[in-house]
């Protein structure tokens, strides 16, 4: 086999490695918070409440590891005492994720005061929600009521915790109560606003050490120092390759015009 095919084919084949690498780095996970996704929380909560309003929920960065991660949905599951499947749709509602300064527990009651820098919508429009509010073998309901981003959020756990906010513009009753965790100094807890998507304030009567029991999927953000080699691997023997087939015509073009430069010349011939 020519160098040149020997080339080619190496470059070929460290790319499709690269993107091996890549590939693995960026398989979803699931992240349940508390460790909750094989146990029941000991609460609930209606947290779609029946007329517009603004809710925000704190998760500690301690369950996400310490490298970034690309969020793209979250799944919550319907409570024990749910005993029914349900569908309804949230007619317009819009989702926030940000990290924050602030911890657990000690969410502030104004609510631009939680958010982050990186504060980003990652959903707005119309929510069908569905749960065929079934049990695992466990008895556990599953993580069936989901939402996928519209865009997903980039979260760096090192810099903070996560703030999940969602913005309810319409005043959909909907009855339905959700697994929920009411515990003091765990991970989560939540700021409630009800009557008004755009409040300022959270209602005292609505700061609370509740939140719900949520499933996130992830993906890990690939490391830029294995990507930059990989990239520089590849586009080394692109050009290799390339600067390899210039020389190789220019060699094939010259041998012609030798032949006829020869051809043309007299021969000398000695006495």
């Amino acid at each position: 086999m020519g160098i040149l095919n020997k080339l080619s084919i190496l470059a070929i084949e460290i790319s499709f490695l690269s993107l091996g690498f890549t590939t693995v780095a960026q398989a979803a996970s699931f992240i349940t918070t508390d460790n909750l996704q094989n146990r029941e929380g000991n609460s609930s909560l209606g947290f779609l409440v029946p007329f517009p309003s603004r809710f925000q929920q704190v998760y500690s960065n301690s369950q996400f590891g310490s490298k970034p991660l690309e969020i793209s949905q979250i799944a919550l599951r319907p409570d024990a005492e749910v005993s029914e499947p349900f569908d309804f749709t949230i007619g317009d509602i819009q989702f926030y994720l940000s990290t924050t300064s602030r911890n657990p527990d000690e969410l502030s009651s104004h609510f631009e005061e939680n958010l982050g820098s990186d504060y980003t919508q990652v959903f707005d429009g119309e929510w069908k929600i569905s749960s065929k509010n079934i049990a695992s073998s466990g008895g556990i309901k599953n993580f069936d009521i989901v939402l996928n981003f519209l865009k997903p959020f980039i979260y760096d756990p090192t810099k903070g915790n996560l703030l999940l906010e969602y913005k309810k513009f319409t005043p959909e009753i909907t009855g339905s109560k959700f697994d929920s965790e009411f515990v003091f100094d765990d991970s989560i807890s939540t700021e409630i606003a009800a009557g008004d998507a755009n409040a300022l304030n959270a209602a005292p009567q609505f700061s609370s050490t509740l939140g719900l029991v949520t499933q996130f999927k992830v993906t890990s953000v690939p490391e830029p120092s294995s990507l930059l080699s990989s990239t520089l691997i590849v586009t080394f023997l692109s050009v290799a390759t390339l600067k390899f087939q210039r020389t190789r015509r220019k060699k094939e073009v010259s041998l012609p015009l030798l032949s006829i430069y020869k051809s043309s010349t007299p021969h000398c011939f000695k006495n």
